[in-house]
């Protein structure tokens, strides 16, 4: 083969292998290279939102962002079991009403089987109770339209839990030596005295994965007691502990500033008068029951989003 042959040969085979480079490079490599370009570009955004917007304290370092997850797994689980336990408190300040005898009775079935005769019953023996110390209350006092014919008998068990409410501050104010007031609120200050404890409007509170169906019902009432400061703190103490759940809402308190006769002479002490909104909660199941049926009902959502129902 001549030597002109054989430069025209090389000079084919390099274009040929030029084309097939650029063809490569056009098809291949460029797409690559864009996308990398493309996802650095993303990646440099999110290191920006990471130190700028959210916190310039940030780390993108695994190792710490790992250990940051860790901490706010413990707060979440700390903070899990405490709501677990408050739960439990609420529940239980109504399991002596909901199930006295420990049938295994639970919050539905006893609602519904709730007769008006059992709250009569119940404010009949209240009234009996505490009657001959001033406190004279009616069944009219525990319904909010203050008529019997129009209560709602599927709400029955609601003026039951009212009952125990006012029964049990009844219980506490006087075991720390306090006096329950007149409602400030109330014109006739003969009727107020006898009703010292003022029922308001319930509360029904859902989750958000079960809108239509009432998880926790709230039970506030307000009421005012007279007394030395440390005896409305022992009050204050006492409504919730081991045996009792009835959170304070808020207060108001004004300072006496009355003396005291004892042993022969006058003590200064620190009487006050203090306004209180407390409620009760009921449960509506209970609160293992209700954990179960959320996880449940979380996983069937997160089953139809993936579906994409």
């Amino acid at each position: 083969m001549k030597s002109k042959d054989i430069y025209s040969l090389l000079l084919t085979l390099s274009i040929l292998i030029m084309i097939i480079a650029i063809a490569v490079y056009t098809m291949i490599i460029f797409p690559i290279k864009e996308k990398i370009v493309f996802r650095q570009e993303k990646i440099n955004k999110m290191e920006e939102t990471l130190y700028g917007k959210l916190n310039r304290n940030w780390s993108l370092d695994s190792k710490s962002l790992n250990n940051i997850q860790r901490q706010y797994l413990d707060i979440q689980q700390g903070d899990m079991k405490r709501l677990d336990k408050i739960l439990d408190k609420a529940f239980n300040e109504f399991k002596p009403l909901v199930d006295p005898y420990d049938n295994g009775i639970n919050v539905d079935q006893w609602s519904r089987g709730v007769l008006y005769f059992d709250f009569a019953d119940k404010v009949g023996a209240l009234r009996e109770r505490y009657a001959s110390r001033g406190i004279y209350y009616q069944n009219e006092d525990f319904i909010d339209s203050r008529k019997e014919g129009d209560v709602d008998l599927n709400y029955v068990y609601r003026l039951l839990v009212r009952v125990h409410l006012v029964e049990k501050i009844i219980k506490l104010s006087q075991f720390n030596g306090l006096q329950l007031m007149p409602d400030p609120d109330v014109e006739d200050a003969r009727t107020a005295s006898q009703k010292p404890i003022r029922v308001l409007p319930v509360m029904a509170y859902s989750t958000d994965m079960e809108p239509e169906r009432a998880f926790i019902e709230e039970f506030p009432v307000e009421f005012t007691v007279k007394g030395e400061a440390h005896k409305v703190m022992n009050l204050l103490n006492s409504m919730v502990n081991n045996d009792n759940f009835i959170p304070l809402e808020r207060f108001m308190i004004r300072v006496l500033g009355e003396n005291e006769y004892r042993n022969g002479g006058f003590r200064p002490t620190t009487v006050v008068e203090a306004r209180l909104r407390c409620s009760g909660f009921l449960l509506m199941e209970n609160p293992e029951e209700f954990k179960k049926r959320q996880e449940k009902v979380a996983r069937l959502n997160r089953s139809k989003r993936r579906l994409g129902l």
